[in-house]
């Protein structure tokens, strides 16, 4: 198993747009950018996907009761991702400061996504005594 699929990615974005075209684009994009924070190895929670939940759950829930539904996903995630374009969307400007507000890591670049989950893992591989054994036997060189 690829050890960045542990992390949990929230992804935000604009949804709504001005027209149901522009709507149905920005959707798009997100399923998009989803998928590169899959196929990268992480485990990503996709907001854009939520029109195919509401499809599913019944009664169709009240807007309110979508909004929690996601920060829910915030909460335990384990760091943001903002969707090219996410300066479009209120919403999305939301649940930036609510990360924010949780301690949630931010990024809006792939590479810096993967090389914050690339350091954590490096940091968790690192055998603390194994660590400290190399720093006493390059001290006696």
């Amino acid at each position: 198993m690829n050890k960045r699929r542990r992390f949990r990615i929230y992804m935000a974005g604009a949804i709504q747009g001005a027209t149901l075209l522009e709507s149905l684009a920005n959707m798009e994009a997100g399923n998009q950018w989803t998928a590169r924070i899959f196929a990268a190895g992480f485990s990503p929670f996709p907001v854009f996907a939520d029109e195919q939940f509401l499809r599913i759950v019944r009664p169709i829930p009240h807007i309110e009761d979508v909004y929690a539904y996601s920060l829910a996903w915030l909460v335990v995630a384990d760091a943001l991702f903002l969707v090219p374009g996410w300066e479009r969307s209120r919403g999305t400007a939301l649940e930036r400061k609510e990360a924010e507000r949780l301690g949630k890591p931010i990024f809006e670049n792939l590479a810096e996504l993967e090389q914050w989950a690339d350091d954590l893992i490096d940091a968790a591989e690192v055998d603390p005594v194994r660590a400290a054994e190399e720093i006493l036997r390059k001290g006696d060189d």
